[in-house]
């Protein structure tokens, strides 16, 4: 008991200093839990910082890529417009030789109905001279049989054939067999001329037949030429609607930071509340 009293006494002799002390420790404590609570809001607020800085990295670095793409886009439309401009003169070249062999070509149905009158006229000199061939052999069957019918009946008047009644008949029948001889070497010299015509008509219905040939190669040539001629319209006509001013508008975004501006405030805010927290 007298050892309990003595620890006792001490402890009481000491109590202001542990009161002290209590009072101490209970600022502590309360000191410690504002750092523990600022402590929260700067774990949030740095949180925030990162999740920011985070997301406005991401939205630059897709930008960036948008650009290159937009870049490698424009660069990719000039050298296509190099390569159309370069193949100008060669479109120019096909266009005059398509239409030199249009021209040819326009001219075969004349061509053709010249050679169908041409093949006409020759069957029907042809003929004709048939029957003047088959009419002179007959003059002449007749003249031969004149000549040893001097005393018999003529064919004509009936009386009887003298030697001048011959005469007159075959002076009659010569006369007309050569009129049919001239008749029949005038056809000929026709039908010569319209055997060169024909020959003629026939080489000019085989240059329009070589003129389709060579304007379906001239085509088949200008196709790839007009097909990218034509692309790079379509490309051109697009980038100029879109392309060209979306690119300016991210070069800008770029160059000024003006992209992700409601993140852009969240990160500002974020840094203003870690600097106003003062946090150690």
């Amino acid at each position: 008991r007298i050892h309990d009293l003595e620890m006792t006494r001490k402890t009481l002799e000491t109590a202001e200093t542990v009161r002290a002390d209590y009072e101490a420790l209970r600022s502590i404590r309360t000191q410690l839990e504002a750092f523990n609570e600022a402590f929260r809001a700067f774990t949030s607020f740095t949180k925030q910082e990162q999740d920011a800085a985070h997301e406005i990295a991401l939205a630059e670095l897709t930008l960036k890529g948008t650009l290159t793409a937009l870049t490698q886009r424009r660069d990719e439309l000039a050298g296509k417009r190099a390569e159309v401009e370069a193949d100008a003169a060669k479109r120019a070249a096909l266009d005059e030789a398509i239409a030199e062999a249009e021209t040819t070509i326009s001219r075969r149905e004349s061509t053709q109905h010249e050679l169908d009158d041409v093949t006409d006229r020759m069957n029907s000199v042809a003929a004709e001279n048939r029957a003047l061939k088959e009419k002179m052999h007959e003059l002449k069957a007749k003249l031969e049989k004149l000549q040893s019918a001097e005393g018999a009946p003529c064919p004509f008047c009936g009386r009887e054939l003298d030697a001048a009644h011959c005469a007159e008949y075959a002076a009659e029948l010569t006369a007309q067999g050569t009129a049919l001889g001239d008749r029949y070497r005038a056809n000929e010299d026709e039908k010569k001329r319209l055997d060169e015509e024909k020959s003629r008509l026939n080489t000019a219905l085989i240059s329009v037949r070589d003129a389709e040939s060579r304007k379906n190669q001239l085509i088949r040539e200008q196709a790839p030429l007009i097909a990218r001629r034509d692309a790079l319209e379509r490309d051109a006509r697009d980038w100029e609607a879109h392309g060209a001013e979306e690119l300016d508008r991210v070069t800008a975004q770029l160059a000024n930071g003006t992209f992700s501006e409601a993140v852009r405030k969240k990160l500002a805010n974020a840094r203003a509340s870690l600097v106003g927290l003062s946090y150690d």
